[in-house]
């Protein structure tokens, strides 16, 4: 039985040290993505310039429209303020050629980067100015999904615990609504259903659920931001740092390399690496975390990293001024061995 404790023992020690090394593996990825977050940011500048190039070359309203929902497509995640000129110039030409639905999809673009910028309201009040009835069956995930990310956001920022609650209420109603409308086997089904099951505390059950699709995506070489970003909520619930720092890495990855301004799992990785003692890194990814949230022109998310940037950044400076400090004492120690050598081959050459 002791030799069967031991064998167990290993056997765990052998798992972290693997998973230990997989997490330094992908962060030493995650910094070289860092560093050449220029080229990404290039490639994506070519696709919107060759967007802009084809609107030029169109001769109908109803290309133009299609042109400006790809370059919609471009701008959302990535500079706001573009997206909401894209927006409206969609629904400049969808009134002109007063097609209804058209009309319809670009308010609710309007209304997404409303609430990407903060405006709740505003974005509440275009939403409610819709008439569901008459949207299309296509039409419907989107404008539920927008309710959806609107009220977790003003779940989170509630300035009282029974805002939060009525916000909690109206979100999880309509978690309901898009199980709903999408299919079982799409990616946002996936992420809520085991979005119910994590705030339910069955983390296994929603572990159960996501991982599989994750597998999938991965093997199929599709995007992993959201659903490695949802992995490793459930395993932050389920208090394993090591998988979760993992996750947070692979879909912080996903999103540098696309050249995604607007994301959270960088700054969430932050902040767990601080809290582990790691501040250089820590302090590095927040500060990448930061420009990007402000050129993007994400305010939520510049003050959700505004709130930690300060206490990372003190802890930051206190180790520089303490590495700064060592160096100094090593320079003066090296100096004085150095004059000590000297003096000791100036009086045994004498």
């Amino acid at each position: 039985m002791r030799y069967l404790y031991f064998l167990v023992f290993f056997m765990f020690a052998g798992i972290i040290a693997c998973n230990a090394g997989e997490v330094d593996s992908l962060l030493n990825v995650l910094d070289k993505v860092i560093e050449n977050r220029a080229y990404y940011d290039g490639q994506r500048q070519l696709r919107i310039d060759s967007l802009k190039n084809e609107l030029q070359q169109t001769s109908t309203d109803e290309e133009k429209y299609g042109v400006y929902r790809s370059l919609f497509g471009e701008y959302r995640s990535f500079r706001m303020d573009s997206a909401l000129w894209v927006a409206n110039r969609r629904l400049e030409l969808a009134r002109k050629m007063n097609n209804a639905g058209s009309i319809q999809s670009s308010n609710m673009n309007i209304a997404e980067v409303m609430a990407g910028v903060g405006m709740y309201k505003e974005a509440l009040d275009i939403l409610n100015s819709i008439d569901r009835a008459t949207l299309s069956r296509q039409r419907v995930p989107y404008y539920f999904h927008l309710y959806h990310s609107i009220y977790t956001l003003m779940s989170d920022y509630a300035f009282s615990n029974d805002e939060k609650a009525h916000y909690r209420e109206l979100m999880f109603q309509y978690k309901d609504s898009l199980l709903s409308v999408n299919s079982p086997g799409s990616q946002t089904y996936r992420l809520i259903e085991s979005g119910k099951l994590v705030a339910k505390g069955e983390y296994d059950r929603a572990l159960d659920i996501l991982l599989p699709y994750y597998n999938e995506r991965k093997q199929k070489g599709h995007g992993l931001a959201v659903p490695a970003c949802g992995l490793a909520e459930i395993y932050r619930y389920k208090n394993t740092p090591e998988e979760e720092k993992k996750y947070l890495a692979i879909s912080a990855i996903t999103d540098l390399e696309a050249s995604v301004k607007e994301y959270i799992s960088l700054w969430q990785l932050a902040a767990l690496l601080f809290k582990e003692g790691e501040v250089e890194r820590a302090y590095n990814y927040m500060k990448c975390s930061m420009e990007d949230a402000i050129f993007c022109n994400a305010r939520y998310r510049t003050l959700e990293i505004s709130s930690m940037l300060p206490l990372i950044n003190s802890a930051y400076e206190m180790k520089m001024k303490q590495e700064n400090t060592r160096i100094t004492v090593s320079l003066i120690l090296i100096s004085i061995l150095s004059l000590f050598l000297l003096g000791t081959i100036f009086y045994t050459s004498n």
